[in-house]
């Protein structure tokens, strides 16, 4: 006869014992490679995070350029007058902030439109607006509206 002869279920259910629970799982990588892994991720994440401030960073003079030059396109549908003169006053400021000053500052006419063409990477649109920019600080009556795009693209593509 055994002892469990005459122990209705619930009694039986008192004496079995509980499930083992497993060690729980340390947070800790277990071995070497795990931790270099890691700190090589933080350290590339940190360095691409880095390159990305300095290039937003870099590029803030592009940002406002676009912004006045946006400015310029709404108040040019109302008074044109005076849009050609800012719209080459901003562009040549921003070229001035990318390239070094002893290499833009004395350009004008046809060197000037040489230089947009050239730092557009030849972009089509600017290339062939490139004369227009150049002139439109000196002749007033230059169509606004025509180079705005242009002016836009080149403030977008050019490369510093």
């Amino acid at each position: 006869m055994t002892s469990y002869q005459g122990l209705n279920l619930p009694d039986l259910m008192e004496l079995l014992q509980g499930p083992v629970t497993p060690a729980p799982i340390p947070l800790i990588p277990a071995t070497v490679g795990w931790v270099v892994l890691g700190l090589w991720l933080v350290a590339v994440v940190g360095l691409v995070a880095i390159a990305w401030v300095r290039r937003y960073r870099r590029n803030a003079y592009r940002r406002q350029a676009l912004a006045m030059l946006k400015e310029l396109a709404k108040r040019a549908e109302d008074n044109p007058a005076g849009v050609a003169e800012a719209i080459s006053t901003i562009v040549k400021s921003a070229a001035l902030q990318a390239y070094p000053r002893t290499r833009v500052a004395a350009l004008t006419g046809s060197d000037w439109a040489v230089f947009l063409r050239d730092t557009s990477n030849r972009d089509p649109l600017v290339s062939a607006a490139a004369g227009q920019l150049a002139r439109a600080a000196y002749q007033p009556n230059s169509e606004p509206l025509q180079l705005l795009e242009p002016a836009l693209r080149w403030v977008k593509v050019h490369r510093a």
